[in-house]
């Protein structure tokens, strides 16, 4: 589990940092809540938010005090936390509680551009990721070509479908871009049909997602 910062008054993050720091020496956890709920009272902190938990720790979590957001990897290739009852997703929406989604273009694979293997670069990070593999990226590129397709016949790029998928879903996507084009595309707000929907619920229909979405030294940290 990890928690996050917020700011409640005009707190240095640096001066939050040490008000946390000083709560942790003095024998203070999460779960005990005492001092922490008392940081927040004081304005020390805002409030906090939860990144890649199971239902379960959401739940646990709130009970000691309602939580800020909950951060999830969310995409039309990662939807593992709108998956079975009760899901992360949708405990969150029980509890309103906000949910942020993560690399909701899922690390390039939904902007349109990845085609081959050899679109990446020899030192590209993603070389070292399950879904990226020989054999698999083969695979896993025909998910992106469909949204491609769909994306084209409605007049959109592939982002901006996947951002607004996102969004249906009740989300708050925060994609990451190295390039200023990309940012002022991704903030341009497109509202898909349900018609869109379901189309493209068919499309993800057709193709099995292969690989993990990270390499396995990750796993343990992974929804705790």
């Amino acid at each position: 589990m990890s928690p996050g910062l917020t700011h409640g008054r005009a707190v240095h993050y640096d001066e939050a940092v040490a008000a946390m720091k000083a709560a942790l020496d003095g024998g203070a956890n999460f779960w005990n809540g005492g001092t922490f709920k008392t940081l927040i009272a004081e304005g020390q902190i805002g409030s906090y938010g939860l990144s890649e938990v199971k239902a379960d720790t959401v739940r646990r979590a709130h009970a000691v005090h309602p939580i800020g957001a909950v951060e999830v990897e969310l995409s039309l290739f990662s939807r593992h936390a709108l998956l079975g009852q009760g899901s992360v997703v949708e405990t969150c929406r029980e509890l309103g509680i906000p949910v942020v989604a993560y690399s909701p273009l899922d690390r390039g694979w939904l902007t349109g551009e990845l085609k081959r293997r050899q679109d990446l670069a020899p030192d590209d990070y993603r070389h070292g990721f399950p879904r990226f593999q020989p054999g698999n990226f083969e695979k896993n590129v025909r998910l992106a070509e469909l949204v491609a397709d769909l994306a084209r016949a409605r007049g959109y790029t592939s982002s901006k479908v996947a951002l607004a998928w996102v969004k249906r879903q009740g989300a708050i996507p925060i994609p990451g871009s190295t390039k200023a084009k990309r940012v002022e595309e991704n903030c341009k707000e497109v509202v898909l049909s349900d018609e869109d929907v379901e189309a493209l619920q068919k499309k993800v229909d057709e193709v099995e997602i292969v690989g993990h979405r990270y390499p396995e030294l990750f796993h343990e940290h992974l929804e705790m």
